[in-house]
């Protein structure tokens, strides 16, 4: 048939449209194997698609192709619509040289692009994926039609037969022992249970080519979504699941987590299509039958027509993805299966689980006696634990050594004892971490139980067992020297026990097949230098079932996993017999969103569709509560970077000698304002300090009133400047946004100079005088009124605006027209201070002006409730009226000691020129990508205050919000955090603790290349 493939050209296709549908087209030749198929554009830009069938088709089943695509765009709208010839005809004839014959069929053009061509496809494309898959199936399970009843190699129901007829053709090692290993998967799981599979019409090539994904309309707009499916021309009766599988098959291609791909299909699938439980046994092994037969027919394809590069469109992605797929045991596919469908786990499992807890009842004590409260202290080694640092290279095997150590003899116990099913940072060798920064999991989560004792401790045997598996696995933080034993239960089948972290001599003189009585001391505890690198411990599992793997089973898996591993590696205190009682338990993140809910207002909003839950920080990172890495590139309030150890130690030190207030003397609070106002002009001399920004600006205002005499403030259109009511008052931010009530007759509001979307563009010179222009016709109209503004408050920089970088003389101007009127300035550098924008340490500084008042705040105590109001002594003078000002936690000794620290860090380690250099690589590659990409309309910034704002289009500046949100989602699920803002909330801000490194600011860029690639295809 190959050979047969029609071979028209492009203006043969454009006379053919003109004459027969009337339409006068431009056609483009597309991609296909057997039939021809071309891309049809007409005047107006409305696309369609011509296929012209191979002759040797059999014409009834094309017919019944046809009847059942307008069966199915009526039903669903997820196929083509066909377009009827000027004679009415769904179906109309080619000639082709010689006078041959050919059918040819028009349909509209499906607007997007094909699944194939996205660098990623995230959690919520694969749901749609899944729902309108099953959704294709429920409507095709009820058609029948005899003329879909044909023979086909690419029926999974024949698949034997083609593998027999193709396997020798097949040249590659690899690929040939892929297609072996599935022919006998394919005889002992499926063969058995062929009898009992639904059969039904399916598509039959749901692969990632023939799904086309769109952003471009909708609800959805912004965001790629399933716009439906293409080429009907493999349909046929076969097994109802075969749908399922095909789809799996190509979206787990060189995945690196190949089941999670699958099970989200599944779910998704599953909400309009159920499968039963033998269809779920079969799928994952008829997921690879259908990659085999297309290994088995390019390699007859490739011998038939060996230049036609389309027919090994596949062929590289399936030999990528063959490890990976082998590694996955399909009995462990099974039951993943079976839990996304909420059916109960496979029963061999489930009853394993009781014996092996009857079989624990009896058994003997692994460290010689009764493990319980008297001789144990449970601990927390979890994403929250004070024993475990942020840092991975404090959690170094003596120290943790030492802290545990420390712990036990405190409390009087002998033994240590690490939880099961616990989260933790520990894992941070490449053995467990491989993800960094994508969707995929790094493996967490600890499934065995740890008994922390002195190396050289012996372990005893819990059961009568036989040695099954030992040896060495010399990976950084793996087990190192290891025994699995084998216990034989009488009627209920067989478990095993896994020891892990174990001495050299304990596996010297072993061999396979040996008895061990229960017992008897067969083991000890290792050293680090022979135990994988741990502080001496012993690390116990029980195993149901080996899942494919030998001695190198799973000890920590990912976190979607772990329910599981559950069912293949049960609680292993079913046989330690620890009281239940000595173990906590942890929320998850859904009861702990349900807790927030409950106790607090719905106003408390919260970051992402999907809540991140955060656990603990580290400089620039966060781990959430699975222990999952994620690239901050959002919080500045930790302006050091999370969890700084010497702002905690200074902390703690002073909470430990006093923590006051400014009522009585302390030396510590003229230490920090010294060091404090040593940075700035020397006009600035003296300063108030509060626990937040909102308290400052607060003050900030009352000094400006108190000071001039008057009420009238000018304010930035969206500038936002605190909670309280005042502040409220001063932010359009918020007054003028859901919820507000507009401003009050004192506050009067002026342009952002946004020299992007406002009036004066970055061309214009005079951009920056044009705009304080503005501020200045405010106060114009005040003095007609006989009134004068009291201050001008601004960020330097708006944030919430949208990262807006003022022009050059802007605030010169302001401040000019301000001061002629007797107002005050605030400059108010919350966001922006310390060296954040990398050429200045505060962001005025560039705008070569020296405010009367500044507000600080968030990341001058990196965390710790700090803020500063700094003004000259003039205005601080004048505000002795006799009224006493006072701050309960203001200036609190522990307080300005955290202020004191952090200030001298930023010092000390020249921040600002990190900031400088890692801010310009980053501004960088986000203006090749913004020459790359036109949904992004400008990029702005300086050092580490950077905005992107996407627009739809350059020239009416139309905002891409729905866009902005969607990047947002998705860089949060690569664990990458950054947040929206603007008028229109389109504007990506990203602004991360200063030390976010010149490599994060490429890992940034790199994943939003990802993002912007695939919204660009789909638009």
């Amino acid at each position: 048939m190959l050979n047969k493939k029609p071979g028209f050209t492009c203006s043969e296709i454009n006379y053919y449209a003109e004459e027969n549908y009337g339409i006068s087209v431009i056609s483009q030749e597309l991609d296909g194997e057997r039939d021809q198929n071309f891309l049809l554009e007409a005047e107006e830009g409305i696309k369609y698609v011509l296929k012209v069938i191979n002759p040797d088709e059999d014409e009834s089943f094309v017919s019944a192709q046809a009847e059942l695509l307008a069966f199915l765009n009526s039903k669903t709208g997820l196929v083509p619509e066909l377009i009827r010839d000027k004679s009415g005809n769904i179906e109309s004839a080619i000639s082709g040289e010689g006078g041959q014959k050919y059918i040819a069929r028009l349909v509209t053009y499906l607007q997007g692009c094909t699944m194939g061509l996205l660098n990623a496809k995230n959690h919520e494309l694969i749901l749609d994926f899944g729902k309108k898959a099953g959704t294709l199936d429920s409507i095709l399970v009820k058609y029948y039609d005899d003329r879909f009843k044909r023979n086909f190699k690419w029926d999974l129901a024949i698949f034997e037969d083609v593998v027999s007829d193709l396997r020798g053709l097949i040249d590659d090692d690899v690929a040939l022992g892929f297609v072996d290993n599935t022919l006998e998967e394919y005889r002992s799981i499926l063969l058995p249970r062929a009898g009992k599979l639904r059969k039904s019409l399916v598509h039959n090539d749901l692969n990632d080519h023939n799904i086309i994904i769109s952003s471009k309309s909708g609800p959805d707009k912004g965001k790629p979504r399933i716009a439906g499916f293409i080429d009907f021309g493999d349909m046929l009766y076969s097994y109802t699941v075969a749908d399922a599988a095909v789809a799996m098959a190509y979206l787990m291609l060189e995945e690196d987590d190949p089941l999670q791909a699958a099970v989200t299909f599944l779910e998704g699938y599953t909400q309009s299509f159920s499968l039963k439980e033998d269809e779920l046994a079969v799928l994952f092994t008829m997921a690879k039958m259908r990659l085999v037969i297309s290994i088995c027919m390019a390699a007859g394809q490739k011998k038939e027509r060996p230049g036609d590069e389309y027919l090994l469109i596949s062929q590289e992605a399936i030999r990528n993805s063959i490890a990976a797929l082998e590694n996955i045991h399909p009995l462990f596919a099974e039951s993943a299966f079976r839990s996304v469908c909420g059916m109960c786990p496979v029963k061999g499992l489930a009853d394993l689980e009781q014996a092996v807890k009857t079989a624990g009842s009896e058994s003997f004590p692994l460290m010689g006696e009764k493990l319980g409260t008297e001789n144990c202290l449970v601990l927390d080694l979890g994403t929250e634990s004070m024993i475990i640092e942020g840092d991975p290279a404090l959690n170094s095997p003596e120290n943790l050594g030492d802290k545990i150590n420390d712990l036990l003899l405190s409390s009087g116990r002998q033994y240590g004892i690490g939880q099961y099913l616990e989260p933790r940072i520990l894992y941070s060798s490449p053995v467990f971490q491989k993800e960094a920064f994508t969707e995929n999991q790094d493996r967490s989560v600890h499934l065995g139980i740890d008994i922390f004792a002195p190396a050289g401790a012996p372990v005893y045997a819990p059961l009568d067992s036989e040695v099954h598996i030992f040896g060495y696995n010399p990976g950084k933080l793996d087990y190192g020297n290891m025994i699995i034993l084998k216990h034989v239960l009488e009627e209920s089948g067989v478990f095993y026990t896994l020891y892990g972290h174990l001495s050299g001599s304990s596996i010297k003189d072993l061999h396979h097949g040996a008895r061990i009585k229960k017992g008897e001391a067969f083991a000890a505890i290792g050293k680090p230098g022979e135990n994988g690198g741990w502080s001496p411990h012993l690390h116990f599992q029980v195993i149901n079932h080996f899942a494919g793997f030998d001695k190198d089973y799973p000890g920590v898996c990912k976190p979607w996993q772990s329910h599981l591993w559950e069912l293949f590696s049960p609680d292993p205190n079913l046989i330690l017999n620890i009281l239940p009682v000595c173990f906590g338990r942890r929320l998850t993140i859904d009861e702990t969103l349900k807790q927030r809910e409950r106790y607090f207002s719905n106003a408390l909003s919260i970051s992402y569709k999907r809540p991140v839950k955060i656990s603990r920080g580290w400089q620039q990172f966060l781990f959430d509560s699975e222990g999952q890495k994620y690239l901050d590139a959002y919080n500045n309030v930790p302006h050091i970077g999370h969890s700084n150890p010497e702002v905690r130690d200074a902390v703690f030190a002073q909470m430990g000698i006093l923590n006051t207030n400014t009522r009585y003397l302390n030396d510590r609070m003229a230490e920090y304002a010294e060091l404090l106002l040593g940075t700035f002009d020397t006009r600035l001399d003296k300063c108030f300090f509060m626990n937040s920004a909102s308290e400052a600006n607060e003050l900030a205002l009352r000094l400006a009133f108190n000071y001039t005499g008057r009420k009238d403030v000018i304010v930035l259109d969206d500038a936002y400047h605190g909670n309280t009511n005042t502040l409220i008052d001063i932010s359009p931010y918020k007054h003028n946004g859901r919820g507000g009530s507009g401003a009050p007759p004192w506050v009067h509001t002026a342009p952002v100079p946004d020299c992007y979307r406002g009036k004066y563009k970055y061309a214009d010179g005079e951009a920056g005088k044009k705009y304080a222009a503005y501020v200045n016709d405010i106060i114009n109209a005040l003095d007609t009124a006989g009134n004068a503004p009291a201050a001008f408050i601004a960020e330097t920089c708006p944030s919430v605006g949208g990262q807006i970088i003022p022009p050059g003389g802007y605030l010169e101007e302001v401040y000019r027209h301000v001061r002629n009127a007797g107002g005050l300035c605030i400059a108010d550098e919350v966001q922006t201070a310390f060296g954040r924008m990398g050429s200045s340490f505060y962001a005025y500084e560039e705008q070569e002006v020296v405010p009367d008042i500044v507000v600080l705040g968030k990341p001058i105590g990196n965390g710790h409730p700090l803020a500063a109001v700094v003004t000259t002594a003039e205005i601080a003078d004048a505000f002795d009226t006799g009224m006493e000002f006072f701050s309960t936690f203001g200036g609190n000794t522990v307080s300005v000691v955290a202020g004191h620290k952090v200030l001298e860090i930023v010092l000390d380690n020249k921040y600002m020129q990190h900031a400088s250099e890692t801010g310009n690589i980053l501004i960088r590659e986000l203006g090749l990508l913004k020459e790359k990409y036109g949904l992004i309309g400008d990029v702005r910034g300086s050092g580490l205050f950077i905005g992107i704002e996407l627009v739809r289009d350059s020239n009416t500046l139309e905002p891409a919000t729905e866009e902005a949100a969607f990047v947002k989602e998705r860089l949060r699920d690569m664990k990458v955090l950054i947040g929206t803002d603007g008028v229109y909330d389109n504007v990506l801000k990203i602004r991360p603790p200063i030390p976010f490194s010149k490599t994060d600011a490429l890992v940034l860029a790199d994943r939003l290349d990802s993002i912007l690639h695939d919204i660009s295809l789909t638009l």
